[in-house]
């Protein structure tokens, strides 16, 4: 009889690296690999097949172990010994969605135990996956229950001590199998040397389990590694697997994803692979999440961009988030995607008072844009409502990107429900965009304990839970590392939405996030719970100052050194009161152009952007929210322009 070596293991944890040592390590035996994939394209017989041992059957489209797949499996059994005479024996590589409690009954019955003895089951654990997953995928738990041998992989990425609870949690779930450790699937096993019946006879899985659902995307142009990524790490919460061969820039590159992480690795294209990406979706995966693999599947073969879907009506779309988050520079990048796809956007500015930087910086950018001021727009839906007629009816715009105020939370229940009915126009909302630089989230975990760190928490908490799309800004700023981190604590924060890393100012991830925008829809979740005494006060914490002025100096100097010492002079006096920055941004406006700063901390450089001549004149326009009163603000308003301007001659009235 020829002996048999089952290797199980979630997606992700490494059964192919395993494989591939074993290949490579045993150089002279005569093995054959049966590969099975859960999605319809098999990438991992693939990289198997490039390796000198050509003797691989694969058998992709499902797991081995459902009705669907079955009578394919026990046919390649069958046909093996007459296909590889010489064969010393079969490494069955299941798909990390197996449940293989059957494959004894599934033996006996169909009589080719009498042609084969399962002589091993080998189980790869990895820490994260199995730490994040055991609890909701009955699957995994299974894999180890039957297992001879836990391979515990990738351990060079996990602590001693993470690892010993990790192995202790093991032997709980199976005393009797050996744990082994391994990096990159290097270690050496017996691999048919567990002969010996298990009592594996339960009930074949369903061909379509209702925990996973599996797709392949053909790519045949070249792609844009960074969107493609971001797109991937934006659906986290919803994708168990992702991987497959990429070109890109003459190039060919491997994309590995699972909920241990992400890695692209410069590879050459096998022989018999597609390029592409294989999908593996959980079965409650969001609408978005189906949406952003849709949209991967309309592309132009030429450069892998997503065709137009211009919408046929006017759409209103949410593009909120906490303050400081980048929400006008990103209103203006979406704005120009708008352009390119046939559309006319328009925007809507928000703040509890008027003179706002953010309408300046939207209309030079060309765009219609209307402004809700002296209250948020859950307070004034008339206004709102006000604004978008006009835009649409007057302005002829069929996308609306409407920017709450970064305080503002309890949209759904106060503005996008009333829409329906109030607004008098047939408009589509969009899914709901919440914004975070991943720096707040580290200000808000490191704040000192008061009223302003609650506060800070409180608005941020409540505006993710309404999120559709949880968006983290600024991705060329931060390392992958960093977006990792984040977007991990997204999940735990804002489990309902699907997370994107973009950057407005390199445009990576912009076209995924339009593209959910053209083409998603709102779940529409009110707060129920939501406290409004604890919101106002969060609100009042948060307090704000808008101003107008004109700022002379005496010595003429360009724009942007001037909106660098005065942000400057606001953060050193802000940070004297020991205030916390919310957002802080000011515009300068001379005669040939205009600068803009802004800042949301009392630390480190402020962001400056524009230029202008040397001018001994600029108007100046101040929007500032704070963990201070009004009163106090203006105070520190009139001592940070004193400090700046008056000690050397200059002058704001």
């Amino acid at each position: 009889m020829l002996p048999l070596c089952l290797v199980t293991g979630f997606l992700g944890t490494g059964k192919t690296s395993l494989l591939k040592h074993i290949v490579s390590s045993r150089p002279d035996a005569k093995l054959v690999y049966l590969v099975n994939e859960f999605s319809p394209e098999d990438v991992d017989g693939a990289v198997l097949l490039d390796t000198r041992y050509p003797d691989v059957v694969r058998l992709p489209g499902g797991s081995i172990f459902c009705k669907c797949l079955v009578t394919q499996f026990i046919s390649h059994l069958n046909a093996i010994p007459e296909r590889f005479p010489e064969a010393e024996g079969v490494i069955i590589e299941a798909s990390g969605m197996a449940n293989p409690k059957v494959i004894e009954s599934m033996l006996e019955e169909t009589g080719l135990d009498k042609a084969y003895s399962l002589d091993g089951i080998i189980t790869v654990v990895e820490r994260r996956s199995f730490t994040a997953l055991r609890h909701t995928l009955p699957n995994i738990l299974a894999q180890i229950n039957t297992a001879d041998v836990i391979v515990v992989n990738k351990t060079d990425l996990s602590t001693p001590e993470q690892l010993a609870v990790l192995e202790s949690e093991l032997r709980a779930l199976n005393p009797r199998a050996e744990i082994r450790r391994a990096v990159h699937g290097r270690v050496d096993l017996d691999l048919f040397g567990h002969a010996g019946r298990r009592g594996l006879h339960g009930v074949m899985d369903m061909c379509r389990d209702p925990h996973y659902s599996s797709d392949f995307i053909p790519i045949p142009g070249d792609t844009d590694l960074a969107e493609l990524r971001a797109g991937v790490l934006g659906h986290a919460n919803a994708i168990l697997r992702a991987k497959g061969f990429l070109r890109s820039a003459g190039k060919t590159w491997y994309l590995d994803y699972s909920t241990t992480g992400i890695s692209l690795t410069e590879s050459p294209l096998p022989t018999t692979a597609t390029p592409g990406l294989a999908v593996i979706l959980r079965g409650d995966a969001s609408a978005h999440a189906r949406a952003w693999v849709d949209a991967l599947k309309r592309v132009d073969p030429a450069a892998h961009k997503p065709v137009s879907t211009a919408a046929t009506s006017a759409r209103v779309a949410f593009i909120g988030g906490f303050l400081g988050a980048g929400k006008t520079t990103a209103i203006r990048a979406l704005a120009a995607l708008a352009r390119t796809r046939g559309l006319r956007p328009g925007a809507i500015t928000n703040d509890q008072a008027a003179e706002l930087v953010d309408t300046d910086v939207l209309r030079r950018a060309g765009l219609p844009v209307r402004e809700v001021a002296g209250a948020c727009f859950c307070c004034n839906f008339h206004g709102f409502a006000e604004a978008v007629r006009g835009l649409i009816r007057n302005d002829g715009v069929n996308l609306v990107l409407a920017e709450p105020v970064g305080s503002c939370t309890d949209l759904i229940a106060t503005v996008l429900r009333p829409m329906g009915t109030e607004l008098g126009l047939p408009v589509e909302v969009a899914p709901v965009s919440v914004l975070l630089d991943p720096t707040r989230l580290d200000d808000i975990r490191n704040a000192a304990a008061g009223p302003a760190s609650w506060a800070m928490r409180f608005l941020l908490e409540h505006q993710l839970r309404e999120a559709d799309l949880a968006v983290l800004s600024k991705n060329d700023l931060h390392s992958g590392q960093v977006q990792q981190a984040a977007a991990d604590e997204l999940r735990d924060r804002a489990p309902q939405a699907a997370i994107l890393s973009v950057s407005a100012r390199t445009g990576a991830g912009m076209e995924n996030w339009f593209d959910f925008l053209l083409s998603g829809r709102p779940m529409a979740t009110p707060l129920l719970e939501l406290d409004y005494d604890q919101y106002a006060h969060a609100e009042a914490e948060m307090g704000w100052l808008n101003a107008r002025a004109v700022v002379r100096v005496a010595t003429p100097q360009p724009g942007a050194a001037l909106a660098v010492a005065l942000a400057k002079a606001l953060q050193a006096e802000l940070a004297r009161q020991s205030a916390v920055i919310g957002n802080l941004k000011l515009e300068l406006i001379a005669a040939d152009g205009t600068v803009r700063a802004g800042t949301t901390s009392t630390t480190g450089e402020p962001d400056v952007e524009g230029q202008t001549a040397a001018a001994g004149r600029f108007e100046l326009v101040l929007n500032l929210r704070a963990t201070a009163g009004p009163e106090a603000l203006s105070q520190t308003v009139a001592a940070a322009l004193d400090q700046s301007l008056r000690t050397g001659g200059d002058t704001a009235v």
